[in-house]
């Protein structure tokens, strides 16, 4: 039952891929954000329950937060910095803020709202995302159910 769900979001996904890339009629195309966009909504459908449209403000927003977490573990030193100690913690912590401010956005505008409503209208008889899943296996105990 759980590869027939998977299955079917994933055609679900691959339809909507389909049809974004016709309606560019042609045009040139970043196929590696289109890759991306498509494994962000697969993983969200699979996760929350719910795929995004492609140009949704606020999936953008969230792929924008996660995109540029890896850009941040890099910290790029020159010979000069080394000896600007105090420059250079101040570059670390400023990236330490984003990152921290990227990933409250993201647990606090997606995945927190995504649960409270998975908790709020929670269906046994309707399991269909890992959220849901998850709640059926524990929730008794930890939500109270």
């Amino acid at each position: 039952m759980v590869a027939n769900i998977l299955a079917e979001k994933i055609q679900e996904e691959v339809q909507e891929c389909v049809k974004a890339l016709a309606e560019k009629k042609g045009q040139p195309l970043d196929l590696t954000r289109m890759t991306q966009v498509t494994v962000s909504n697969n993983i969200c459908s699979i996760v929350f329950g719910k795929r995004f449209e492609y140009e949704d403000p606020f999936f953008k927003r969230y792929r924008s937060s996660c995109r540029r977490n890896p850009q941040r573990r890099r910290v790029n030193v020159s010979s000069e910095e080394y000896s600007q100690f105090y420059d250079l913690c101040q570059g670390i912590l400023s990236g330490c803020r984003k990152l921290y401010e990227d990933v409250s956005t993201v647990l606090n505008t997606l995945v927190k709202p995504f649960i409270d409503r998975h908790v709020e209208e929670y269906n046994e008889d309707s399991v269909d995302d890992f959220i849901s899943a998850y709640i059926k296996e524990v929730g008794k105990n930890v939500f109270g159910m």
